[in-house]
């Protein structure tokens, strides 16, 4: 049943990608290929939020294809003119659209500026030609609709249940003297995932988004409660509160799937807080982990009064929207160390010399060269490596099967047709890049024969073998032997920053104070480093890396719980650098405990005690990232 159902779904996409495609007849055959390159940058949007933001979004895309056709336009006067056109528009091209968080856009652009570039037109024609990517434009936009199924609300709010499930069973399994670590950790790094999702849908939509805000709330109150459960053991279980965190738990999930209101949530928050005796509770260093979720509960209805919601909501989307304009990595890249600016200046310099070498010798089909590099040229040397050897072998793989089917046809335009859009339909259906290439080389050859019938069938073949494998091998030796850059270079750099910013919060927060600006700055970059870590490990699956992000999140957690919120008050203050004093004084984890232990009783201020329970966590936290990151960084440097 899912094999069918998958299949129908692909037969729609074949479908609606045809349609796509030949709609741009209406500008003329010569514009069909803008269609091509409107259904792969379509491909690229798919799985991301742009529906917040509709008509930005359409207006961006048609700004940058007038570009990338006015650009193929100019290029068409001249060999030179077109080398020094190409290196302004895919370093552009490379340095805006590849991302250290996300899959590069990159090559879906550049495909584009290559067919329009091989595809030239007169001064006449070139109106049409920008009616018709503007009309891309509307076309990527209506794709994205048709075939995206991102949907924020329905997303989030099934993502956000799924932790809360998990952090049930979490509690199930201490009760019954289990452990809950995998659990724990994919909680916590779900968590993360749907903050950064929230952080971007708020930062996207102009107008303020009240429910989504709120929806931030509710995950940091569940990333509160999800890391104190590290430090929770069956021994220590007080029933009273551990049914009350079950409710708030279950009446968090009513509260997503909109059965109970704001004034209903906080009611029953309040319930659950007063009818608990907090001086019944064991006052002890480790039994105040319930202390600790209790404030943050409270912490939870305070921030859904709407009025406070409103003013935060304002302040925060203007900070962040500032500062990341202030930090923006587009304007603090420009060397060979980031991975933008090195692809950016490697791409752009072997795009621009190939094209000028196609265009100057006018290489039968050269723009094959200039297509495959434009595809295979990825950020990390790696990525590039690989898809180069798949690229070679689908494409030897795909010729010799065109060569038969060709033999078999014998130039029946019929079976030609079929055997193409056969081939079409496998190229989109199919995901594994070596196996797709068979196809699109059979598409690639295929076209070339039906648009100019004349050609040479095995010709083609010859050649397409010999571009692609020069195209190839010049990937190669640019990623890998000129200034390259490399995933595992890159996750060792990466995580020594991260290590380091974390030792810079802690020394921070024993300063004066941190001011809410500080404080929205280290969320920032504490995103993007995580975001980063966590982008690379979707490719390497270490299970240490993993393990480090979790970490992470715990560290941060705990920081904003105490050390964030005592800075700058000078009771709190003087009692953090006592406890820094303390840290860096105790070597032994079980000397430090029972130093923090004396600390803890001799204060009968409970948000004193919630900083030293945090501040033990913190420590405790920092060295196992410190151990964790140092035996990654010698996996990936040796």
């Amino acid at each position: 049943m899912i094999k069918i159902k998958k299949q129908l779904t692909n037969i729609f996409v074949f479908f609606i990608a045809m349609i796509s495609i030949f709609s741009f007849l209406i500008f003329g055959k010569e514009n069909l290929l803008i269609g091509i390159g409107s259904i792969s940058i379509a491909i690229t949007m798919i799985g991301q939020n742009y529906k917040s933001n509709k008509i930005q979004t359409f207006i961006t895309l048609s700004v940058i294809q007038l570009i990338l056709g006015l650009g193929a336009y100019i290029s068409g006067y001249s060999s030179i003119i077109a080398t020094f056109v190409s290196l302004s528009i895919s370093f552009s091209i490379y340095y805006i659209f590849s991302n250290e968080t996300k899959a590069s856009k990159s090559s879906a652009f550049m495909t584009l500026y290559v067919l329009l570039l091989y595809s030239p037109i007169t001064i006449e024609q070139l109106p049409k030609r920008l009616i018709a990517l503007i009309f891309s434009s509307l076309v990527i936009m209506c794709l994205y609709f048709i075939l995206s199924r991102y949907n924020f609300k329905k997303i989030t709010n099934s993502q956000i249940i799924n932790t809360i499930d998990l952090i049930n069973k979490q509690l199930d399994l201490i009760k019954e003297g289990q452990v809950i670590e995998e659990f724990n950790k994919n909680a916590s790094i779900l968590l993360k995932n749907i903050e950064l999702n929230i952080y971007d849908s708020i930062e996207k939509n102009k107008k303020l988004s009240i429910e989504v805000y709120k929806k931030e709330v509710v995950v940091l109150l569940l990333k509160k409660i999800n890391t104190s459960l590290n430090y929770i053991k069956e021994s220590e279980i007080d029933e009273t509160l551990f049914k009350n965190l079950k409710f708030v738990l279950d009446d968090i999930k009513l509260y997503i799937l909109e059965k109970i209101s704001d004034n209903e949530l906080k009611e029953r928050f309040i319930k659950y807080d007063s009818n608990y005796d907090i001086k019944g509770l064991n006052s002890d260093l480790k039994t105040y982990n319930y202390y600790n979720l209790r404030l943050a509960i409270k912490e939870l209805y305070r921030q859904l009064d709407n009025e406070f919601i409103i003013q935060n909501l304002r302040e925060k989307i203007s900070l962040r929207l500032q500062l990341k304009t202030d930090i923006d990595i587009l304007k603090n890249n420009f060397s060979m160390s980031s991975l933008r600016f090195n692809i950016a200046v490697k791409a752009s310099i072997l795009i621009a010399t190939s094209i000028f070498i196609v265009n100057y010798f006018n290489i039968y089909e050269g723009k094959w060269i200039v297509l495959t590099l434009s595809i295979l040229l990825l950020p990390y040397a790696e990525q590039s490596s690989k898809k180069a050897l798949d690229r070679v072998i689908g494409t030897v793989i795909g010729a010799i099967i065109f060569g038969l089917i060709y033999k078999f046809i014998d130039g029946n335009i019929i079976l030609i047709t079929i055997v193409f859009l056969i081939s079409l339909y496998m190229n989109i259906s199919v995901r594994k890049y070596d196996i797709r290439c068979i196809f699109i080389t059979i598409n690639a050859i295929m076209a070339v024969k039906m648009i100019y019938p004349s050609s040479v069938v095995f010709k083609l073949i010859e050649y397409r073998i010999v571009l692609i494998l020069i195209a190839a091998l010049l990937t190669w030796i640019i990623v890998n032997l000129i200034f390259p850059y490399k995933i595992k270079n890159d996750i060792a750099n990466i995580i020594k920053h991260y290590i380091k910013f974390d030792n810079y919060i802690i020394s921070l927060s024993t300063s004066e104070g941190i001011e809410y600006e500080e404080i929205e700055k280290i969320n920032i970059k504490n995103n993007y480093l995580w975001s980063r870590v966590n982008f690379i490990n979707k490719q390497l699956k270490n299970d240490d890396i993993e393990e480090f992000l979790k970490r992470q999140n715990d560290f941060f957690t705990n920081i904003s719980l105490s050390i964030l919120l005592g800075g700058g008050v000078d009771k709190q203050l003087r009692l953090i650098k006592k406890l820094k004093r303390e840290a860096k004084s105790q070597i032994k984890s079980k000397i430090l405990y029972d130093s923090y232990k004396k600390i803890f009783y001799e204060s009968n201020d409970d948000l004193e005690k919630a900083i030293i329970i945090s501040f033990y966590r913190i420590y405790m936290d920092i060295k196992d990232i410190s151990l964790l990151g140092e035996n990654i960084i010698k996996k990936y440097i040796n």
